[in-house]
């Protein structure tokens, strides 16, 4: 009895890193670059302050464009868990779905949908975010 409650907990601590690294490597790292308002040619990856002048970097209107727009799937249960790729919500489970953007970008390549909700659209094979269907490929 002692040597089964060893292995199951053995077993359920190793499920349970694994499934900590697969959401690890969902994240993806975004970079901001800094740069002065008044030296465009002053660029940092952290914020601080001018070389030249001492004023304070701040990230450039494009960098603040990219970093909003990194955020293309939203969980549609729990819309403040966006990622910059598909995956599975963590608090609940369901696969993220994606921006209108990103839809737009779906719907241009070959993707996978679901036959119940059309604008759940995928680049990759699935279940449906909103039903738990098996998505289909687009033709």
């Amino acid at each position: 009895m002692i040597i089964c409650a060893v292995i199951l907990t053995a077993s359920t601590s190793i499920a349970q890193k694994a499934k900590i690294n697969n959401q690890n490597k969902n994240k993806a790292t975004v970079i901001t670059v800094y740069t002065c308002p008044m030296h465009k040619d002053v660029a940092m990856q952290h914020p601080g302050d001018c070389p030249k002048c001492g004023m304070k970097l701040t990230a450039s209107k494009k960098e603040q464009l990219k970093a909003k727009e990194t955020k293309t799937y939203a969980c549609s249960m729990h819309p403040e868990v966006v990622s910059n790729s598909e995956g599975q919500c963590p608090k609940c489970g369901m696969n993220l779905t994606a921006s209108k953007k990103e839809q737009m970008k779906i719907k241009e390549m070959k993707g996978y949908t679901c036959s119940m909700h059309p604008d759940e659209l995928s680049a990759n094979p699935g279940k449906c975010a909103k039903c738990g269907m098996e998505l289909t490929k687009k033709n």
